[in-house]
């Protein structure tokens, strides 16, 4: 069987080819576009792997226990840490220090529940002070989470990776420094506890 021309994959820089992620503990390699190979379909689909999770991941029946295999108390509180540093960095402006608290798992939690909430609102292009009004049309939700200064200043000092270390990270991995802290620990665990790839798989 003759492969036409362009059927086969030319070399290209590896940039071109790849998106690329690095940890201490893993790297990760993703094809921007999938590898070409020219082979027969087989006439029947045998599968021999039982479709599902695995792992931990059987135990998640709740939406907020699924959203918690992605996001867990380890990497909530790094986001924690990194936007207490950035809090740290202009607190001293502030007349009070009451208004430039520190904050927690606790906060980091509802804020980003109320961007959630916000979301499904479909409030992406309201005025956030409309959100927070008392004029009776705005959503109790969000008054309940917290108040609109508390959102402002959250949404304004939330940081995922160490802005004191950033310029260092940016000469070896670019713009890619919040990919290399978050993305190579909870691909690891979707890959090797709670959906280990098949032959057959494919990620959207």
């Amino acid at each position: 069987m003759e492969i036409p021309d362009d059927a086969v994959e030319q070399p290209q820089d590896s940039d071109e080819l790849y998106f690329a992620a690095k940890s201490d503990k893993i790297s990760i390699k993703w094809r921007k576009h999938p590898k070409t190979v020219a082979v027969k379909t087989a006439s029947v689909n045998k599968v021999s792997v039982r479709a599902g999770v695995k792992g931990d991941a059987k135990q998640a029946l709740s939406i907020l226990d699924c959203w918690g295999l992605y996001f867990d108390q380890d990497t909530i509180q790094k986001i924690v840490t990194f936007t207490n540093i950035q809090i740290d960095k202009f607190r001293e402006k502030y007349a009070r220090e009451r208004n430039a608290r520190f904050t927690n798992t606790e906060e980091i939690d509802a804020l980003l529940g109320t961007l959630y909430a916000a979301g499904v609102l479909k409030s992406s292009h309201v005025n956030l002070e409309d959100l927070w009004s008392n004029d009776g049309f705005a959503p109790e939700i969000f008054k309940s989470i917290m108040s609109q200064k508390k959102f402002y200043f959250l949404l304004r000092s939330m940081r995922f990776d160490d802005i004191r270390t950033r310029n260092d990270r940016k000469i070896f991995c670019l713009d890619q420094c919040v990919l290399m802290i978050f993305v190579p620990e909870t691909t690891e665990r979707l890959l090797t506890n709670w959906c280990p790839l098949e032959r057959y798989s494919t990620i959207l």
